[in-house]
Order: C-alpha cells, then sequence, then structure tokens
C-alpha cells in the first residue's frame, strides 16, 4: 500500500510514522512511502490507521500564542 501526504516527503513521512506511539516502519520506493500489510497483526489495523492519519495531517510552521 503507497502512504502519500500533500506537502510531506517519502522520508518526512517516514520520519513521522517511525515516531508514533506504535511505530510504523515502511519503505521508499520512487519517492513513495510503501507498507506491507501483511506485517500488521490481527488486532493492530486500528493503531496503523490512527498513525498514518496523525502523520499525514500538516502541522503548522508557526504556532498562534
Amino acid at each position: 500500500m503507497t502512504i502519500a501526504a500533500e506537502g510531506l516527503s517519502a522520508d518526512d513521512l517516514a520520519a513521522r510514522l517511525r515516531a508514533a506511539a506504535m511505530p510504523v516502519v515502511g519503505r521508499i520506493a520512487g519517492d513513495r512511502l510503501l507498507l506491507d500489510p501483511r506485517t500488521v497483526l490481527p488486532g493492530q489495523a486500528g493503531a496503523l490507521l490512527d498513525a498514518v492519519a496523525r502523520a499525514t495531517i500538516r502541522k503548522p510552521l508557526i504556532q498562534e500564542g
């Protein structure tokens, strides 16, 4: 499965996923991040989807405060 997020490189996205509460490790090919769903154990799908959703959200460069 290919994961992409507008405004994020494959390297940036991979780093975000590795830093998740449940680290997600994929491989990069042709500037795309690839995940192998065969490595997801039963009961991990929800955590994987949550990690991907959080990693693909663009964070503001400047925070107001």
